[in-house]
Protein backbone atom coordinates (compact mmCIF):
# COMPACT_ATOMS: atom_id res chain seq x y z
CA UNK A 1 0.00 0.00 0.00
CA UNK A 2 1.16 3.50 -0.85
CA UNK A 3 1.18 6.04 1.91
CA UNK A 4 2.77 9.55 2.37
CA UNK A 5 4.28 10.89 5.73
CA UNK A 6 0.86 11.92 6.79
CA UNK A 7 -0.48 8.37 6.27
CA UNK A 8 -2.98 8.82 3.19
CA UNK A 9 -3.19 5.88 1.28
CA UNK A 10 -2.35 6.85 -2.83
CA UNK A 11 -4.30 4.11 -4.41
CA UNK A 12 -4.94 6.47 -7.91
CA UNK A 13 -2.18 7.05 -10.31
CA UNK A 14 -2.46 9.70 -12.79
CA UNK A 15 0.06 8.76 -16.32
CA UNK A 16 -0.20 11.26 -18.95
CA UNK A 17 0.64 9.74 -22.49
CA UNK A 18 1.25 12.78 -24.64
CA UNK A 19 1.76 16.59 -24.28
CA UNK A 20 0.28 16.45 -27.96
CA UNK A 21 -3.53 17.42 -28.23
CA UNK A 22 -5.68 17.83 -31.25
CA UNK A 23 -6.74 21.22 -30.20
CA UNK A 24 -5.37 24.76 -29.52
CA UNK A 25 -6.33 25.20 -26.22
CA UNK A 26 -4.59 27.04 -23.46
CA UNK A 27 -5.06 23.73 -21.45
CA UNK A 28 -2.78 21.56 -23.33
CA UNK A 29 -0.97 24.80 -24.81
CA UNK A 30 -0.09 27.15 -22.16
CA UNK A 31 1.25 30.74 -23.14
CA UNK A 32 3.76 30.98 -21.10
CA UNK A 33 5.80 27.35 -22.78
CA UNK A 34 8.10 27.86 -24.98
CA UNK A 35 7.67 26.86 -28.53
CA UNK A 36 9.03 23.07 -28.74
CA UNK A 37 9.11 22.98 -25.44
CA UNK A 38 8.38 19.45 -25.59
CA UNK A 39 10.49 18.11 -28.41
CA UNK A 40 12.50 15.72 -28.59
CA UNK A 41 11.64 14.60 -25.11
CA UNK A 42 11.82 10.82 -24.45
CA UNK A 43 8.17 9.41 -23.80
CA UNK A 44 7.67 5.68 -22.48
CA UNK A 45 6.92 2.99 -24.10
CA UNK A 46 4.28 0.64 -23.90
CA UNK A 47 5.85 -1.65 -22.73
CA UNK A 48 7.47 0.84 -19.69
CA UNK A 49 3.99 1.81 -19.14
CA UNK A 50 2.65 -1.86 -18.51
CA UNK A 51 5.58 -2.86 -16.68
CA UNK A 52 5.70 0.77 -14.63
CA UNK A 53 1.80 -0.02 -13.87
CA UNK A 54 2.38 -3.75 -12.79
CA UNK A 55 4.74 -2.16 -9.95
CA UNK A 56 2.02 0.53 -8.49
CA UNK A 57 -0.85 -2.05 -8.84
CA UNK A 58 1.45 -4.33 -6.62
CA UNK A 59 1.37 -1.86 -4.46
CA UNK A 60 -2.25 -1.12 -3.92
CA UNK A 61 -3.55 1.12 -7.12
CA UNK A 62 -6.78 0.85 -7.80
CA UNK A 63 -7.68 3.42 -10.47
CA UNK A 64 -5.30 4.51 -13.62
CA UNK A 65 -6.03 7.15 -15.81
CA UNK A 66 -4.81 7.87 -18.82
CA UNK A 67 -4.51 11.55 -19.74
CA UNK A 68 -2.49 14.30 -21.69
CA UNK A 69 -2.47 16.45 -23.75
CA UNK A 70 -5.48 14.21 -25.90
CA UNK A 71 -4.34 10.93 -25.61
CA UNK A 72 -6.30 9.15 -27.79
CA UNK A 73 -3.71 11.22 -30.44
CA UNK A 74 -0.70 8.80 -29.42
CA UNK A 75 -0.72 6.14 -31.84
CA UNK A 76 -0.44 3.17 -29.40
CA UNK A 77 -2.96 4.32 -27.55
CA UNK A 78 -4.86 0.64 -28.06
CA UNK A 79 -1.93 -0.65 -27.06
CA UNK A 80 -1.74 1.12 -23.72
CA UNK A 81 -5.06 0.03 -23.08
CA UNK A 82 -5.41 -3.36 -23.91
CA UNK A 83 -1.97 -3.77 -21.80
CA UNK A 84 -3.67 -1.97 -19.10
CA UNK A 85 -6.68 -3.68 -19.20
CA UNK A 86 -5.47 -7.15 -17.35
CA UNK A 87 -4.90 -5.42 -14.32
CA UNK A 88 -7.89 -5.49 -11.59
CA UNK A 89 -7.74 -1.41 -11.92
CA UNK A 90 -10.58 1.17 -12.60
CA UNK A 91 -9.06 2.50 -15.69
CA UNK A 92 -10.15 5.60 -17.30
CA UNK A 93 -9.38 8.26 -20.09
CA UNK A 94 -9.45 11.71 -19.77
CA UNK A 95 -10.37 13.66 -23.37
CA UNK A 96 -11.70 16.27 -25.13
CA UNK A 97 -13.67 14.19 -26.52
CA UNK A 98 -12.91 14.87 -30.20
CA UNK A 99 -12.10 11.48 -31.24
CA UNK A 100 -14.02 9.24 -28.91
CA UNK A 101 -17.16 8.23 -31.66
CA UNK A 102 -15.68 10.63 -34.65
CA UNK A 103 -12.61 8.04 -35.61
CA UNK A 104 -11.84 4.72 -35.64
CA UNK A 105 -9.41 5.71 -32.44
CA UNK A 106 -11.78 6.20 -30.29
CA UNK A 107 -13.78 3.22 -30.93
CA UNK A 108 -11.33 0.89 -30.93
CA UNK A 109 -9.88 1.60 -27.68
CA UNK A 110 -13.16 2.67 -25.44
CA UNK A 111 -15.18 -0.85 -24.26
CA UNK A 112 -19.00 -0.87 -23.06
CA UNK A 113 -18.99 1.04 -20.02
CA UNK A 114 -14.94 2.55 -19.89
CA UNK A 115 -15.04 5.57 -18.05
CA UNK A 116 -13.69 8.73 -19.88
CA UNK A 117 -13.84 12.34 -18.85
CA UNK A 118 -14.65 14.80 -21.15
CA UNK A 119 -13.79 18.52 -19.30
CA UNK A 120 -14.80 18.05 -15.86
CA UNK A 121 -17.63 15.48 -16.76
CA UNK A 122 -16.83 11.52 -16.41
CA UNK A 123 -19.59 9.22 -18.49
CA UNK A 124 -19.64 5.70 -18.79
CA UNK A 125 -18.94 4.95 -22.48
CA UNK A 126 -21.78 2.90 -24.88
CA UNK A 127 -21.23 2.00 -27.85
CA UNK A 128 -24.61 2.64 -29.88
CA UNK A 129 -26.47 -0.53 -31.36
Amino acid sequence: MLTDKFNRVHDYLRISLTDKCNLRCMYCNPIDLPKGYFAGALRMTAEEIDQIVAVFVKEGVKKIRLTGGEPLVRKDTQEIVERLSKYPVELAVSTNGVLVNGRRVGRQILQDGDTVTVGKTEFKYQQRS
